[in-house]
């Protein structure tokens, strides 16, 4: 099932939706003038090697480290430190009353030190290449690149900040044992520093919008147990989830982090604690999550529904 949404060209698009952001939440997105950076800096080549690994030698590949060379894109904070491995599992149906119960009850026992870390708005807008032929080659990597707008909100629910993200994801094959299911990606995340010059960037490389996605989003971090929680509400017939993320730093976990049995009895352990022993997992994306409720993906017009 799907919902087609007007066609709009890549730059128009994105900065559209940036200038409606910044409006609606009275927030301005902090932008670099690229004028001022006379020379580019050199990407360091574990970087490049993450870049490739992802989305192997190709145009979009040199786009990214042209982008990260003239300082139009920084790495994020989120970006992991020796590797881009990010393993997730989805629990689904977790009304967030009895997450904060739990997350409270592990607070109140000193089981863990939490930390809020994020709760707003997630809007994802997904890109791929126009011509059929080349829009295939993300297809066959399992590749994907979306643009991430991150409006933050305080206790109140007033907007209180707003970030820009370029994400870049490969997925591997999923880890499935003991009815625990775990999203297995290797992914690289950017700060956008110009967006108009990212998005124009972007659409010279015959990058046009493809699907998006919309939800709303709460994030913890148990800090002991080296975890964090997402809790996601996409206001649909898709009852709200909560997404344990393993810890994937080798420096934290060391060898265990290649044992799928380890990784498998830690999402169960997590599971346990937050009393969501009984709940099912999925290793499934955005797509196949709608599909399973029943709920319309948005696609723009002119792209593979």
């Amino acid at each position: 099932m799907s919902h087609i949404l007007s066609s709009i060209p890549t730059a128009e698009l994105l900065g559209g939706r940036l200038y409606q952001y910044e409006q609606d939440s009275w927030l301005i997105l902090p932008t670099q003038d690229l004028q001022l950076l006379s020379t580019s800096q050199p990407v360091q080549e574990n970087m490049k090697f993450k870049i490739e690994n992802i989305l192997w030698e190709n145009q979009l590949a040199d786009l990214v480290n042209h982008l990260l060379a003239h300082g139009a894109i920084d790495i994020s904070d989120n970006s992991s430190k020796d590797n881009t491995s990010e393993l997730e599992t989805k629990v689904l149906d977790v009304p967030l009353e009895l997450l904060l119960s739990q997350l409270d009850q592990l607070s109140y026992y000193n089981m863990t030190d939490i930390s809020k870390i994020f709760s707003g708005e997630i809007d994802d807008v997904y890109l791929n290449f126009e011509d059929n032929d080349t829009k295939k080659y993300l297809k066959k990597r399992n590749a994907s690149i979306r643009v991430r707008y991150k409006i933050s909100y305080n206790e109140d629910k007033e907007p209180t900040g707003l970030k820009l993200l370029l994400t870049l994801k490969k997925r591997h094959p999923a880890i499935n044992e003991w009815e625990i299911h775990i999203r297995n990606c290797f992914e690289e995340e950017f700060d956008i520093k110009d967006p108009n010059f990212v998005f124009s960037q972007l659409q010279s490389i015959s990058l046009i919008p493809d699907r998006e996605k919309q939800k709303y989003r709460n994030s913890f971090l148990l800090e002991n147990l080296w975890a964090k929680i997402d809790w996601d509400d996409y206001r649909s017939k898709i009852k709200p989830l909560a997404e344990i993320e393993l810890p994937a730093d080798e420096e934290i976990v060391g060898d265990r982090i290649r044992d799928d049995k380890w990784k498998v009895a830690y999402v169960q352990m997590v599971m346990n604690i937050l009393w969501l022993h009984q709940n099912k997992t999925a290793a499934y994306g955005s797509r196949k999550l709608h599909e399973v409720y029943g709920e319309k993906y948005k696609y723009f017009k002119n792209t593979q529904a």
